[in-house]
């Protein structure tokens, strides 16, 4: 049971040296063969590359009107009915949706 503590407050610890989880990882104690950096911090800046053009990829999408909202909302829900329940509910069909879907985000969904 010590054992285990003291695992959690080196990690702990650690973490704090580190910055948090945002933190790049140290490269102290390790040399690349070309004398750039690591691989594991190589690694790390590809994957905050990756989050910041998320982030760019979100702040340009194209904002919905609430009516679209609404009814791109019920486009998906039709699409995990079957058809048969989507017939009983009334309103679009499961292709309706489908387009529907596609002409406002670009995805396509299988029927």
């Amino acid at each position: 049971m010590v054992g285990i503590l003291r695992g959690v407050c080196q990690r702990v610890e650690l973490g704090e040296q580190l910055g948090g989880a945002s933190a790049p990882p140290s490269t102290a104690g390790r040399v690349a063969d070309n004398g750039g950096p690591s691989p594991l911090r190589r690694t790390w800046q590809a994957k905050q590359a990756r989050q910041e053009e998320g982030v760019k990829a979100m702040t340009t999408k194209k904002q919905l009107s609430v009516p679209d909202q609404h009814q791109l909302r019920i486009a998906y829900q039709t699409m995990k009915m079957s058809d048969i329940m989507a017939a009983v509910m009334g309103g679009m069909t499961r292709a309706e949706a489908q387009a529907i879907i596609y002409r406002m985000t670009g995805k396509k969904v299988a029927l």
